[in-house]
């Protein structure tokens, strides 16, 4: 047999071998597959899903147990001069990744000005064991709330903002005067507590303040 034949003899026992054609063995073999469509990001804890959804085990998605849509997102100019937005709009969604404790209030409510003080402190508590950015305050005054926000606002560093007939926030939230809403990290409504359930009532400010902690850790 000459050199030539062999060579060629070789070169067929290759191509064979593999199963498949030349362009299979240049390629690496069959066992390599091409990707059909472009690959999903993973995410972290730090990562900004979509309003409703968290980074769970790397992947966005709709937290276990969550009922109905997201909360209903809004957006309102920031009334009070020590907030980091003032004058600002504030849009409830921003908050996303965060527990929003939201406080429906109006500005002539004497207990109204009381609790917002305390709520706050709530926040800050909760910055103080290196919780910091995980919770936020947002607070809405409803409509009637006069001329008097200035005066609501004074000495509060979280946003105040201004609800109105064509917003409706607090209709969206069925939320009358000295309401608290908790929102989760992911957007969705997890307590609701009326003014009287807060203030001595079945659920108080310490049980408010457990929760809110709760939630936090939640996103940890």
């Amino acid at each position: 047999m000459s050199r030539y034949s062999l060579v060629v003899i070789g070169f067929l026992v290759l191509g064979c071998d593999g199963g498949g054609s030349a362009d299979d063995v240049a390629s690496g073999g069959t066992d390599v597959k091409q990707g059909t469509g472009p690959v999903t990001p993973e995410c972290t804890k730090n990562t900004v899903c979509d309003w409703g959804e968290l980074c769970i085990e790397k992947t966005c998605q709709v937290p276990e147990g969550a009922g109905g849509a997201p909360a209903y997102d809004f957006s309102a100019q920031d009334q009070c001069p020590g907030s980091k937005t003032y004058q600002k709009m504030v849009t409830l969604s921003d908050c996303h990744g965060s527990v929003v404790l939201l406080y429906f209030a109006t500005s002539t409510c004497a207990a109204c000005v009381a609790d917002v003080k305390i709520y706050e402190s709530m926040i800050k508590q909760l910055e103080y064991k290196g919780y910091v950015g995980k919770a936020k305050m947002i607070t809405v005054l409803l409509p009637f709330s006069g001329s008097a926000i200035a005066d609501f606002a004074q000495g509060l560093q979280f946003p105040v903002l201004l609800d109105d007939t064509t917003m409706g926030i607090a209709d969206h939230y069925g939320a009358s005067k000295d309401t608290v809403v908790l929102i989760d990290g992911a957007g969705y409504v997890r307590e609701k507590w009326a003014a009287l359930e807060v203030r001595g009532g079945a659920k108080d400010k310490s049980t408010l303040s457990a929760k809110l902690t709760e939630l936090v850790e939640e996103l940890m």
